[in-house]
C-alpha cells in the first residue's frame, strides 16, 4: 500500500517519499518518508469520492493539513493508496512567541538542526537541546526579557525549558500555544486541540474555540496585554478573535504571520503567500518579498518596536529581512527559530 508524496503548491513529488498505510485502533493511519521531512498523517474525514481530510505533522514543525486523494476504503482498512499531496509550505512552526535571546531587544537570526538537536544562535550561542520531531517554542518563560530554549515532543506531551522546567501538559494532537494570556510579561504553556476546539492555558484557563481543521493565531489583537485566543479558518479565511473581532482575510496554503507592524502595541491579522511572494497585513500594508519555498520570519529585528517582513531561504541560508539585513546563516533543513 504505497503512494506518492506531491508539493501541492509545486506539483513536485517529494524525492524519495513514499507513503504506507495501516489500520490501527479503528482509524487509518498513514505516514509519509522521504527527502522533505516525515509525516505523520492522521485521516480524519473520507468522503464518497475517495477523496480524505488528513491531519499531518512535519518532524519539527506544527501540524498542518493535507488532501489524501484515490484512495480505495474498505472494512478491513485501506486497500489501495495513491497519491498523497501535501501542501509542505503550510506545515509551518507557529509555536515561536520570541526569538530574542539576549534580552536586548532585537529579534536575533536563530536556526534549530533537528538532525543533531543544534541551536545556533547568531553572534550569542551554539546549544544542543532537543531532537528531531520535536517541536519549537522559545519563549519568555520566567519573566527575564529574554526567550528561552524549549521544545514541545508530542509523543509524549513532554514541554522541556533550558535551565528552567521538565513538565508534561498535552498530546500528540495537540498544537502548542504558548503565550502571555496572563498580561504579566511571562508566557503560559498552552496547547490547542482541534479535534474539540479546546485552548488550554496552564494555570490560567480553560476555553473552546475553534474546531478540527482551524489554525490557532493567539496574540494580542485589542492592545490590553493579554493574548487572545484566535483562530483561522483556511477553507473560508475566517479569522476569529475570542471577544474581540470576526473577518475574512487570507485563504487556505497561506502562511498566517499576525505581528505589530506599524508599532501601535497590537496585532494584526497577516499572511504570506509564498506562491506570489504576497505579504497582506490587513490595514497596514500590501508588499511582495519572497518567493515559494521561503519561511516567512516576521520579527522586530531593529529594536524599533515593530515587527519587519523577512524570509529565510534555507537552500542557501538567506536571512532576508526588507530595509534591514541580507545574511547567510543555516542550511538545508535547518529551521528558523526567530519570531
Amino acid at each position: 500500500m504505497e503512494g506518492r508524496v506531491v508539493d501541492k503548491d509545486t506539483g513536485v513529488v517529494l524525492d524519495e517519499a513514499t507513503v504506507r498505510a495501516v489500520w490501527s485502533g479503528g482509524r487509518s493511519v498513514v505516514k509519509a518518508v522521504g527527502s522533505g521531512g516525515e509525516y505523520d498523517l492522521e485521516i480524519c474525514t473520507h468522503f464518497e469520492d475517495g477523496t480524505v481530510r488528513a491531519q499531518a505533522r512535519r518532524r519539527g514543525y506544527l501540524p498542518g493539513y493535507a488532501d489524501a486523494a484515490y484512495i480505495d476504503w474498505a472494512d478491513e482498512g485501506v486497500v489501495d493508496m495513491g497519491d498523497i499531496e501535501i501542501k509542505t509550505n503550510s506545515i509551518s512552526s507557529g509555536g515561536i512567541v520570541s526569538g530574542d535571546y539576549d534580552g536586548d531587544g532585537y529579534a536575533d537570526i536563530a536556526i534549530f538542526r533537528p538532525a543533531t538537536g543544534l541551536w545556533a544562535i547568531r553572534g550569542i550561542s551554539r546549544l544542543y537541546f532537543g531532537g528531531a520531531g520535536d517541536e519549537l517554542v522559545p519563549a519568555d518563560y520566567n519573566g527575564d526579557g529574554s526567550a528561552d530554549v524549549s521544545i514541545f515532543r508530542a509523543s509524549s506531551g513532554l514541554w522541556a525549558i533550558r535551565g528552567m522546567s521538565r513538565m508534561y501538559y498535552g498530546t500528540f494532537s495537540d498544537i502548542p500555544v504558548p503565550g502571555d494570556y496572563a498580561g504579566d510579561g511571562t508566557s503560559a504553556i498552552g496547547i490547542f486541540r482541534g479535534a474539540s476546539g479546546l485552548w488550554s492555558i496552564r494555570f490560567i484557563t480553560r476555553a473552546y474555540f475553534g474546531g478540527r481543521y482551524d489554525q490557532p493565531a493567539a496574540g494580542d489583537y485589542d492592545g490590553d496585554g493579554l493574548w487572545d485566543t484566535a483562530i483561522f479558518r483556511s477553507s473560508s479565511g475566517l479569522w476569529a478573535m475570542r471577544g474581540v473581532s470576526r473577518f475574512y482575510f487570507g485563504t487556505g496554503g497561506d502562511h498566517l504571520v499576525p505581528g505589530d507592524y506599524n508599532g501601535l502595541g497590537y496585532r494584526s491579522a497577516g499572511i504570506f503567500r509564498g506562491i506570489s511572494g504576497l505579504w497582506a497585513i490587513r490595514g497596514v500594508t500590501r508588499s511582495y518579498f519572497g518567493t515559494v519555498g521561503d519561511q516567512p520570519v516576521p520579527g522586530d529585528y531593529s529594536r524599533s518596536g515593530m515587527d519587519s517582513i523577512g524570509i529565510f531561504r534555507e537552500t542557501s541560508g538567506l536571512w532576508a529581512v526588507r530595509g534591514i539585513t541580507r545574511a547567510y546563516y543555516g542550511s538545508t533543513g535547518d529551521i528558523p527559530v526567530t519570531r
